[in-house]
């Protein structure tokens, strides 16, 4: 007899060991009394090129061959073993369908999803398989035969794959939803919707630091309805210090705020407002944390690799839209700053080229020069210039980018006068970041009446110089005729000092409103009140005169003379005198000046002692008038009181002190 060969034959790896195994210590018993039915089942399985297992009777008992041995991957030997106790950690899942086939029917399932342990941790796995009844010759089913095979890496694959798609229609819709978006706030608001919405987030929220309160901020939130919305500011100490909180600097996932370590004692606020749960997405811009985009739940979530990573990239987004958008926001206000300004400033305001085309203009220039914004733009802003200066205007644009400024004084046309304006006219340029001048931006402002100041101004210290020198020659001249007829050196210091007062508030009178002349009036009034008259004592009537300056510095001295007479002698220094002075308007033939009759005329005195010689008082009058007024005048000394009348025309006459009169002249 010839020697058996040993069985099963064949098999690879798995026939050696199902040929070595213990069989007799398993439910099946030794390989020679298995049935036939076993034995041909198990050299199916063996011989199968496709990962296959044969589960046998009711313990369940596994035999499998080469190809099923990276599913088990990193389990304990299976050989043997009850396929319940092989898989008892889905087995929830997978006993189902071995009952199926133990009941006689076959299950075909694609990508199934278990989650199963074969490298001493849990992992999601997925698995198309084909279980089928083995039956015995009776018909009935003693056991089946699983064909499975691992589907996990393409399974994943595609799911990247969706997600990565996903991921980009979301973050196409999401760009689409910002792009028209220009208020910081609104941005704020559609990322939190739709990041809140995309992720079924109880709320979403974008906060920012504001280290000087120390403080996050929220301005815009997502919530479900009926739900608060959660805008406001909320203390570092209440809600955790952002650096203690981000001190990885990476996204922050908390599966359960009540139990997170990185919540420890800061949990309660956040748990009253709903929030048991959160992915908070930090943004650090220069190495400084400056905000950060959140998803929350109202239970405990576990975050996903793929949530962190999308709300990663929705931050960064969020980050740079709300920045653009507040950049754009300033830049804007600057404009209109700059609008409002160029528009509200008197000045002509222009912008430029570096070769003096123009690009806009203010309202102002095109209301000043009558040309509009089409007529002025390139070189046509030269039309409003004066032809004298029109080269010279443009000229001063040629290497205007090394000096840095350009500046011109010229004659602007002024549409309303049909009149060329003087106008300085200056401009600046405006650099982009590289430093580069993009334009210029100007002004053209009126100097017209400036430059006829400066003009009035030479004219004046001119003025001013000759004045000096006569006020010296004519001080010279009272000091001389005092000296002559003064009886003491008192008497000279006295009389002296009040007719050189006399004379400076004439001038005071004749500067106060140049060009103007003198009010009579407030020459009388002055002049009065000089000498401490009391108002009762005298009364003064008469039309409105203005005079001309030489008019009103002689009739000041006049006055004075009049007035300190009075006081030494007169109405002023008796208590019954009184003096009345006034004047009129005479008037005369036609095309010759009307004349100015003013009287002065004391009552009420008794002159016994007072000087009947002719002084420099009655000079005065009845010499220098004459002279200087081409009038008349008179002075009597009556027994009750002085009595002047003083005559001349009121013709425009240059004041005494811009003659070159010498002291004899003007002592006569």
């Amino acid at each position: 007899m010839t020697e058996q060969s040993p069985w099963p034959a064949g098999g690879g790896e798995m026939g050696a060991r199902v040929r070595a195994h213990d069989w007799a210590a398993t439910p099946l018993g030794p390989i020679a009394d298995w049935p036939a039915e076993l034995k041909l089942a198990t050299a199916l399985v063996l011989e199968s090129g496709f990962p296959t297992a044969l589960v046998w009777g009711p313990d369940l008992v596994t035999i499998y061959n080469d190809g099923f041995r990276p599913i088990l991957g990193g389990k304990p030997e299976a050989l043997g073993r009850s396929f319940a106790e092989i898989w008892s950690e889905a087995w929830d899942e997978v006993r189902p369908v071995v009952e199926r086939a133990f009941a006689g029917k076959s299950t075909f399932n694609k990508d199934y999803p278990v989650e199963v342990e074969r490298s001493g941790r849990p992992e999601q796995a997925y698995f198309s398989f084909s279980y089928s009844p083995v039956r015995m010759l009776d018909g009935s089913v003693a056991g089946m035969i699983a064909m499975i095979v691992e589907t996990t890496e393409r399974v994943m694959t595609e799911s990247r794959i969706d997600v990565t798609e996903e991921r980009q229609a979301f973050l196409l819709k999401l760009s689409d939803a910002l792009r028209p978006l220009s208020d910081p706030l609104e941005i704020k608001a559609t990322v939190c919707r739709i990041v809140g919405e995309h992720m079924n987030a109880a709320r979403s929220y974008y906060v920012e630091l504001d280290m000087a309160r120390e403080a996050y901020v929220v301005e815009r939130d997502y919530h479900r309805p009926g739900d608060a919305g959660l805008a406001g500011i909320f203390p570092y100490s209440d809600y955790g210090q952002p650096l203690e909180i981000f001190k990885n600097g990476v996204p922050l996932r908390v599966e359960n705020v009540a139990t997170a370590p990185e919540m420890a004692g800061i949990s309660p606020p956040y748990e009253c407002l709903g929030i048991k749960s959160f992915l908070s997405v930090p943004l650090f811009k220069d190495g400084n944390l400056v905000a950060a985009l959140a998803a929350t739940a109202a239970r405990p979530r576990l975050w996903t690799d793929e949530e962190v990573s999308l709300l990663v990239a929705v931050a960064e987004r969020t980050w740079e839209a709300v920045e653009r958008a507040r950049a754009e926001g300033a830049l804007q206000a600057s404009e209109r700053r700059m609008r409002s300004l160029a528009t509200g400033i008197p000045q002509l305001v222009f912008q430029s080229k570096s070769d003096g085309c123009r690009i806009w203009v203010s309202p102002q220039w095109i209301e000043f020069t009558g040309l509009g914004l089409e007529e002025s733009v390139g070189h046509g802003w030269l039309d409003a210039i004066h032809p004298d200066e029109r080269s010279a205007t443009l000229a001063g644009w040629e290497g205007v980018e090394e000096r840095g400024l350009y500046y011109i004084e010229h004659r602007i046309l002024h549409a309303a006068s049909s009149e060329h304006r003087w106008h300085q006219t200056r401009a600046t340029p405006l650099r982009d970041e590289d430093g580069q001048i993009v334009e210029w931006l100007g002004t053209s402002t009126d100097v017209d009446e400036l430059r006829a100041l400066q003009r009035r101004q030479e004219l004046l210290v001119a003025e001013l110089q000759h004045r000096v020198r006569n006020l010296l020659a004519m001080i010279r001249s009272i000091g001389q005729r005092t000296a002559a007829t003064a009886e003491s050196v008192d008497d000279y210091a006295q009389h002296l000092e009040g007719r050189i007062s006399a004379l400076a508030r004439t001038q005071a009178l004749l500067t106060r409103e140049i060009g103007r002349g003198v009010d009579l009036q407030n020459l009388v009034l002055d002049e009065l009140e000089a000498q401490a008259a009391l108002p009762g004592r005298y009364s003064v009537k008469g039309e409105d005169v203005s005079l001309p300056p030489k008019a009103a510095e002689v009739l000041t001295l006049a006055v004075h003379e009049l007035a300190t007479n009075a006081v030494k002698y007169g109405a002023l220094t008796q208590a019954g005198g009184r003096i009345e002075i006034g004047w009129m308007i005479e008037d005369s033939d036609e095309g010759r000046p009307r004349w100015l009759c003013f009287t002065w005329t004391e009552s009420g005195v008794t002159m016994e002692g007072g000087p009947r010689r002719e002084g420099f008082g009655t000079e005065l009058i009845t010499a220098r008038v004459p002279y200087e007024l081409k009038g008349e005048g008179r002075m009597d000394f009556r027994e009750t009181g002085v009595e002047a009348t003083i005559r001349f025309p009121l013709v425009s006459g240059a004041s005494v002190l811009q003659t070159d009169a010498g002291p004899g002249s003007s002592a006569r």
